[in-house]
């Protein structure tokens, strides 16, 4: 197979599948496991685990827990060869997986796994939970105290084995036990030289205590793992894999077949191997002696689990100058059955099952004599005699082999199943997923006799058919129209992550009287990949029962894969509710993906959920809606052609077409008019060196491309000077007023030509900036294109990718009370002249109308427990806070606002309140770090901003929907302007980011440069009063 080229990033490179942040693979192992426990975040447990399996799993969980532990006997799981995941930290101190994430090996980060004279950031995060959580969950069940030691694989054994042994050393426990998988057992064998002493029982599972041919084959790049993996990188081949990846791993070189097993070809010499493809290094060929060496001999701990009847490589030969393969029986696939039985480890603690390497420890039968072994040193589930084989050895090529390896299932087809089958040779799923579904045969049918597939049924059972299925019958209706107008079960609409719904979501919502922009605005639906939001319908103006709601993710992620999977969880929700029809528009047609493609991933998607969740075929009816008529034809041309492709041969399709008479939309509250904005995606994605690269995503409907991303390397020294250079121009010793030059050097700098041109187009557009954490620093508010500052032309407001961010509480019923009820906050710690000039204004401004109301906190006044108190009562619609922040750089989470007697008030405070303000309006001031002691000289505005994110969060987390706050300390003619014009603003009846374009806009025609000041997180249409009469 020829080398891939080597390609660079760009916005026109192939889509990874979805998105890292909402995957499971993307998750740490201790993040899945207790969203098991919970049922939290199922549609990415059930992708990860696989339906079947998740429910199996969390019900394990379920039982573990109940069962107390701690005192029983300490056990530890060794994953095997690839079995532990691989992450580095991250910003925010988030684990960054990258082994084994498949967004992250498909655009082609697997190569920063090598292993060169460097010290690697990455290190071992967890186990890979759906290969061996399930014999966790046992044992814990059976009253083990059990837990993972996860490893960095590519290590030597020789390092591996003094991590593992000062673990053990430091063990509270008198003793403990190990229970290790594969490459496992060798980690534990060479710590059993130090800490062997405290070592109870040790129990291998297909261990390669003499090696395996299998790293041959991986350093030979002919292993199905590795094809599989390169089939999955869009920009490397398996041999570039091998060469400049795997090569590098000591631990893979120390598994080379024993020359005590094996003497044919002397592995451990690099002329010894073939000239051509790809070659193993000598320098760590001629290290693995000395290491093997110093593993541990069996003694009366030893046990023995190994696989057997399975095609294993067990020996090779030169042929024609490249390797020819021995394959027989004789091991489980991988490890050689001689090469797994350790000398001097007694016939009667081995023990044999007929089950391939990777499925050792999630082996039913092997689980339980786990259990057994640990508790008594004896099992009766496993025989001590091995069951024969009648198949012959033969010997195949190199060539053949890496064609069988390419021909291994789920090679190419990329679904949410195929990525839990990559590694299947080492590390694999349970079989329950792989089982035919019981679903299939009557419930109360029974197997007789010994054959397979004889089945005796009760006679109340006609026309039953035996051994093969019916083909599933399909209406697929085309309709053209709006979906809001189709007779139908269910509506089904897409939606992205950190994005408002639009397009059809807004005709829906007209009818459910703005239930769906409530929703949001409330963060009751995150948008998270495969995750579905159901809103039951009542007595609205809607033929449909129900709307559901599927997380699209980010729209920077969003992908064919994307589209399928969210498809696929959509009928497996729909399937399993018993809904047997559903109408849904083209869902990711406006990010735009063409016609025929979203249709085809749909379709895609729904049948692979239908096969999954609805075995008895028992869905009958999709209903497609387009409203536009060229659109339309499209998608009738598709459905056409693809129904003689294989798509459909396993289905006997009804096609149909209907005219839908247009429909009058409905009036609803909280809907505002005006063009829809345009959001900006901004992520670090990597710092290299002093190169920083980031990548930038906008999304704005309407246009030709409706989704446009492009990547921005530049130095990182550039951009602190840059923040430097304007943190001086905005500081209390400046008069310098002209912010957007500063702005416009920001956007050349961070933004590609492609973004910047995109933007320009979209000046009437409320721009909505999402950033990550390193990105917060940014001054985005000052963004200036040319001679367009998006912050006073459509208006710019933020949002921060934090995930799982709770549901923002507050009394719907105060939005429709005439007047507007203020808490104000002022100088708590009584040190901020600042802060008492700001309060003043306020209740200037309030005096000046009778729509504000202003309930008053100054300085001793305004401690913790006060304004807790205030925020209970649910009186109030904001809080206006003038004071200090508090920032948690370890949590920022933990962050919060200072109250008097420097008590903290973070957004866990605020957790379990039903009735909080809309808006929080933090006023810097000048604001300082309090901890214990006096303020601390006034902080630089660009981290007031990166400190502002994470206060921002800590209170959303507690509830708050809305918060906005300020960068530098505002004049007060500036402060006073803005204030009295964005109240203003808010009380006839427009949304904060309206209210706020009036205030910076203000604030701008004075020829201030404070217009640039405040940032704004949360829903900019977000509406504070439905309808305000103003005195």
């Amino acid at each position: 197979m020829p080398a891939k080229k080597k390609r660079k990033a760009s916005s026109g490179s192939p889509n990874p599948p979805a998105a890292a942040e909402q995957t499971g693979f993307a998750l740490h192992s201790d993040e899945l496991e207790r969203a098991l426990l919970t049922g939290e975040s199922r549609g990415l447990l059930e992708d990860y685990f696989g339906p079947d399996n998740y429910s199996q799993l969390r019900d394990l969980a379920r039982d573990a827990a109940a069962r107390p532990v701690r005192g029983g006997p300490r056990v530890f799981i060794l994953p095997g060869i690839m079995g532990s995941t691989l992450a580095k930290k991250g910003p925010l101190g988030i684990e960054d997986v990258l082994w084994i994430n498949p967004v992250e090996i498909a655009i082609g980060k697997l190569m920063s796994l090598k292993l060169n004279a460097a010290t690697s950031p990455y290190h071992a995060a967890g186990a890979i939970l759906f290969a061996y959580l399930k014999l966790k969950l046992r044992l814990k069940i059976r009253g083990f105290d059990t837990d993972f030691f996860p490893y960095d694989w590519r290590r030597s054994l020789k390092d591996l084995g003094v991590d593992l042994a000062n673990k053990v050393q430091q063990e509270p426990a008198s003793q403990v036990s190990l229970v290790a998988h594969s490459m496992g057992g060798l980690v534990a064998r060479m710590a059993m030289a130090t800490a062997g002493a405290k070592v109870a029982r040790f129990i291998m599972l297909g261990t390669p205590n003499y090696g395996s041919f299998a790293p041959v084959q991986v350093v030979r790049a002919t292993y199905d793992v590795v094809q599989k993996i390169a089939k999955l990188d869009l920009l490397h081949s398996a041999e570039q894999l091998s060469n400049e990846v795997f090569n590098t791993f000591p631990g893979l070189y120390e598994m080379l077949p024993s020359p005590e097993k094996f003497s044919a070809v002397n592995l451990y010499k690099a002329d010894a191997w073939p000239s051509n493809g790809p070659q193993p290094r000598a320098d760590l060929l001629a290290k693995v002696k000395g290491v093997v060496d110093r593993l541990a001999p069996a003694d009366s701990r030893f046990f023995l689990v190994a696989g057997v009847n399975r095609d294993t490589v067990v020996g090779l030969r030169m042929n024609g100058g490249e390797f020819a393969y021995e394959i027989s029986p004789d091991g489980d696939g991988t490890v050689p059955l001689s090469f797994a039985q350790l000398a001097n480890i007694p016939s009667q603690q081995i023990y044999y099952v007929e089950e391939g390497h990777g499925n050792l420890p999630n082996n039913g039968a092997v689980e339980s004599a786990v259990a057994d072994l640990l508790s008594s040193g004896a099992t009766s589930t496993l025989s001590n005699q091995r069951s024969a084989s009648r198949r012959a050895a033969r010997v195949i090529s190199e060539k053949r082999l890496k064609e069988m390896a390419l021909q291994a299932a789920g090679i190419g087809q990329l679904g949410s199943a195929d990525y839990r089958h990559l590694l299947d040779a080492v590390v694999a799923p349970p079989r329950a997923e792989q089982a035919v579904e019981a679903s299939a045969l009557p419930a109360d049918a029974a197997l007789v006799g010994g054959s397979p597939g004889a089945v005796n049924l009760s006679p109340q059972f006609q026309n039953l058919t035996i051994g093969r299925r019916r083909q599933r019958r399909l209406q697929l209706t085309l309709a053209h129209g709006s979906i809001t107008d189709v007779d139908s079960r269910a509506y089904v609409l897409g939606v992205f992550r950190n994005v408002a719904p639009s397009g059809a979501a807004v005709a829906i919502d007209q009818r459910l009287d703005g239930a769906i922009t409530e929703f949001t605005a409330r963060r009751m639906f995150s948008g998270d990949v495969g995750t579905v939001f159901t809103v039951p319908v009542g007595r609205n103006q809607i033929a449909a029962n129900m709307v559901l709601l599927a997380g699209l993710g980010s729209f920077d992620r969003f992908n064919a894969d994307v589209q399928q999977l969210v498809a696929e969880n959509v009928i497996r929700v729909l399937a399993r509710s018993r809904i047997d029809d559903f109408a849904t528009v083209l869902i990711g047609a406006g990010s735009g993906h063409s016609v025929t493609a979203v249709l085809q991933n749909l379709l895609i998607g729904f049948f692979r959920g239908l096969k999954d969740a609805d075995p008895r075929h028992r869905f009958r009816s999709i209903t497609m809606c387009e409203a536009d008529r060229g659109r339309f034809a499209e998608m009738k041309a598709e459905v056409y052609r693809l129904a003689g492709t294989p798509l459909f041969e396993d289905v006997d399709l009804d096609l149909d077409e209907i005219e839908l008479p247009p429909s009058e939309p409905a009036s609803a509250r909280g809907l505002v008019s005006g063009p829809e904005p345009a959001y900006m995606i901004v992520r670090q994605e990597s710092l290299m060196g002093d190169r920083l690269h980031f990548s930038v995503s906008v999304l704005g409907s309407g246009m030709k491309a409706a989704v446009v991303t492009a990547g921005r390397d530049f130095d990182e020294l550039k951009l602190t000077r840059l923040l430097n250079k304007f943190d001086a121009a905005v500081g209390p010793n400046s008069n310098f007023k002209d912010v957007q030059s500063y702005g416009r050097q920001f956007s050349e700098l961070i933004l590609p030509v492609e973004i910047r041109t995109i933007l320009e187009s979209m000046k009437d557009r409320h721009i909505v900036v999402v950033h990550d954490a390193p990105a917060a620093r940014i001054p985005w508010e000052t963004l200036t294109i040319n001679d367009w500052s998006a912050a006073v032309e459509g208006g710019l407001s933020r949002r921060y990718l934090a995930n799982n961010l709770p549901v923002a509480a507050w009394l719907e019923e105060r939005r429709a009370q005439p007047s507007l009820k203020l808490l104000l906050v002022v100088n708590p710690l009584g040190d901020l002249s600042g802060a008492e000039k700001e309060g003043d204004r306020i209740l200037e401004l309030a005096k000046a109308t009778s729509a504000i109301g202003v309930t008053e906190l100054r300085q001793k006044d305004a401690t913790k427990p006060a304004v807790l108190s205030a925020l209970r009562s649910g009186n109030y619609d904001c809080v206006h806070y003038a004071g200090h922040a508090f920032f948690d750089s370890q949590g920022p989470g933990r962050s919060g606002l200072v109250c008097a007697g420097q008590e903290i008030l973070r957004g866990l405070d605020l957790a379990g309140i039903s009735n909080l303000p809309f808006l929080v309006f933090f006023n810097a001031c000048e604001a300082g770090r309090v901890r214990g002691r006096l303020a601390r000289p006034l902080k630089k505005p660009t981290v007031q901003a990166f400190e502002s994110a994470g206060v921002a969060e800590a209170l959303m987390r507690g509830g708050i929907a809305n918060y906005m706050s300020t960068y530098w300390p505002v004049g007060d003619d500036a402060a006073e302007t803005f204030s009295e014009n964005f109240y203003k603003g808010a009380l006839a009846g427009g949304t904060i980011g309206s209210a706020l374009l009036a205030g910076r806009r203000a604030v701008l025609g004075r020829g201030d440069r404070d217009w640039a000041d405040y940032i704004l997180y949360g829903n900019f249409d977000f509406v504070l009063k439905q309808q305000v009469s103003q005195s």
